[in-house]
């Protein structure tokens, strides 16, 4: 994760890359002849770590920020949906097993979704934001506490 200040939208990128990067690394560890559950379990478990950090990143600070900025946008209102359903896809990986066969069906429906997420976020929000009166070094303040906390709360629950 990015940890110096600098631009609140280069820390979701370099955020979204990273998770990204992870869903690629499964991908390829389900498909070794070497596979390991126990291995695909951890990554699945750190991915859905990070994209819920990710989620209430923009959740919480980003996307109000920005609305208060811009007041009403399409842009947020698709990043909204967007970001819904990638919450609902973690909430039905979270309701199985590792071990169920549909798991890695439903990681790969996940990772779907987070990348139009993504997607959707570099094209539309973040040019908007970048667009806007937004005090993106002051925004990046706060999204490095916030992970911070985040991240640390996640760890201590492991």
């Amino acid at each position: 994760m990015k940890t110096v200040e600098g631009d609140a939208l280069d820390r979701l990128l370099d955020e979204q890359r990273q998770i990204d990067d992870l869903f690629e690394t499964y991908a390829r560890h389900r498909r070794d002849p070497s596979y390991r559950p126990a291995e695909a379990a951890r990554l699945a478990a750190l991915i859905i770590t990070l994209l819920r950090v990710h989620v209430e990143l923009e959740e919480a600070l980003l996307q109000p920020a920005l609305a208060r900025a811009v007041g009403s946008h399409a842009a947020l209102v698709n990043a909204t949906a967007q970001r819904n359903a990638v919450s609902e896809a973690i909430e039905r990986v979270e309701a199985m097993s590792p071990r169920d066969p549909e798991y890695a069906l439903e990681m790969t429906a996940l990772a779907r979704r987070a990348r139009r997420w993504f997607a959707a976020d570099e094209s539309d929000v973040f040019e908007l934001a970048r667009q806007s009166s937004l005090d993106l070094v002051a925004l990046d303040r706060e999204l490095a506490e916030r992970q911070e906390a985040l991240l640390t709360a996640g760890r201590a629950a492991v």
